[in-house]
Formats: C-alpha cells, structure tokens, sequence
C-alpha cells in the first residue's frame, strides 16, 4: 500500500490576493517535489489568515521542499508574515 501524506499548514499574510499570485508561481517547483495542492482556505474573519492542505506521496521529499531556500525566498516575496505552522500528516 502506497502511504499519502498531507501538509496542513497556515501563515499570515500581508495582502492575499499578492500570496496567491507569488503562490500559483510555485506550482513547477511543488511538481518537482511531487507536492500536489489539495486545498486552500482563508478565515472567513481575515482574509490575510491563509491556510492550505498539500499532499505527497514522500515525506522525505515533503520535508526536503519546506527547508528549501527557495521555498523561503518565495514566502518572503509573497508577504508571509512571520513563521508559518506546518503539520505534516499521515493518511490512516
């Protein structure tokens, strides 16, 4: 059986509409990792509060992506503030 793994991860943000520009941008480089997008949301109370659902098949290549310097280099352009909450889960 093929394990999943899912990435439920949220940040602020400084405007959402610039995020999810910088964010679509990223789509070649999550490909590569074999990160698929599942899911995005936003608080129905602050539309900056952006939280998204990601999904693979590696967590090693999960792991490998969030500690990438190009992962950073592109939050920073797209307006996260402070330090994002990853979880990363297992399907069960």
């Amino acid at each position: 059986m093929n394990r999943m793994y899912f990435v439920y991860g949220t940040h602020r943000v400084k405007n959402f509409e610039n995020w999810r520009k910088v964010f679509d941008t990223g789509e070649r480089q999550r490909q590569k990792a074999e990160i698929e997008v599942r899911k995005i949301f936003r608080s129905v109370n602050d539309p900056n509060e952006v939280h998204f659902l990601l999904e693979s098949s590696s967590v090693d290549a999960v792991y490998e992506f969030f500690r990438s310097e190009a992962l950073r280099k592109n939050m920073k352009e797209a307006g996260v503030l402070g330090e994002p909450v990853f979880h990363i889960l297992e399907l069960v």
